[in-house]
C-alpha cells in the first residue's frame, strides 16, 4: 500500500488545489506529516484524517486504497 497512497495523496491535492501547508492547516497536521504520507514514509493514514482528507479533496475514501 505504501507505493499506492502516496501518488493518490499527492493527486488529490493538487487536483484540490491545496499546497502541503494548506492540507496540513485544514486537517490538523503537521506539513511534515503530509510529505511523510506523500513520500511513503508511512503505511497507512488514521480513519479520521482519512475521512476528512477525502472530504476537502471530494474523493472518495476508497479512491486513497488500493
Amino acid at each position: 500500500m505504501a507505493d499506492f497512497l502516496p501518488g493518490r495523496v499527492r493527486k488529490a491535492r493538487i487536483a484540490a488545489g491545496f499546497t502541503q501547508a494548506d492540507l496540513a492547516a485544514r486537517l490538523g497536521v503537521t506539513e511534515a506529516t503530509i510529505a511523510n504520507w506523500e513520500a511513503g514514509r508511512v503505511d497507512s493514514i488514521r480513519i479520521g484524517n482519512l475521512r476528512a482528507l477525502s472530504e476537502l479533496t471530494g474523493k472518495p475514501i476508497a479512491w486513497f486504497r488500493p
